[in-house]
């Protein structure tokens, strides 16, 4: 069985940079905010990690991190 202690994304879709320590204790996690803080592109980004091959560089890298120029734009 996987047992996932701990999620780092950056620079995925709206998230420039997230870290979140999972409690190994519980069973139960919840992804609660208001509307556009990133909640479905978490989500998003965990399957991204499980199936690798749905990736779609034209909407899977951050828009404003483009529109600044910025050197890394590929999500890790």
């Amino acid at each position: 069985m996987i047992s996932i202690t701990g999620i780092t994304i950056s620079r995925y879709r709206s998230i420039l940079n997230l870290k979140i320590d999972i409690d190994s204790t519980r069973n139960l996690i919840a992804i609660c905010g208001e509307n556009n803080v990133g909640k479905t592109n978490t989500l998003r980004a965990i399957d991204l990690f499980f199936n690798p091959d749905n990736y779609d560089s034209s909407i899977d890298r951050p828009t404003l991190k483009q529109a600044q120029g910025a050197q890394a734009l590929t999500p890790k």
